[in-house]
């Protein structure tokens, strides 16, 4: 999963989550993958596109981003990763 960030003087951040396939590089779509709160609340969620990738505006805070749902033929991977969209809207 590649994460990219975008500066945004409001206070909040884009983050773009990307599948892919660890053996073959091949983007994988359809994943459902979710933003957590610091509680391990969902917040958000939706499914990758065609490219493999999902996006997500969000205010400044501490976030976890996880996979729901894996792509038919796909093993799912729960683990939680942590990050923070800064004031300055980095990631």
């Amino acid at each position: 999963i590649a994460i990219f960030d975008i500066m945004n003087p409001d206070h909040t951040g884009e983050i773009y989550i990307t599948k892919t396939d660890v053996a073959t590089g091949d983007l994988i779509p359809n994943c459902k993958i979710a933003i957590l709160d610091e509680d391990g609340n969902v917040i958000i969620s939706d499914y990758t596109d065609e490219n493999g990738e999902v996006r997500f505006t969000l205010e400044a805070g501490v976030y976890y981003y996880q996979e729901l749902e894996a792509a038919p033929e796909y093993v799912l991977d729960t683990t939680p990763h942590k990050f923070e969209i800064t004031e300055e809207g980095q990631i």
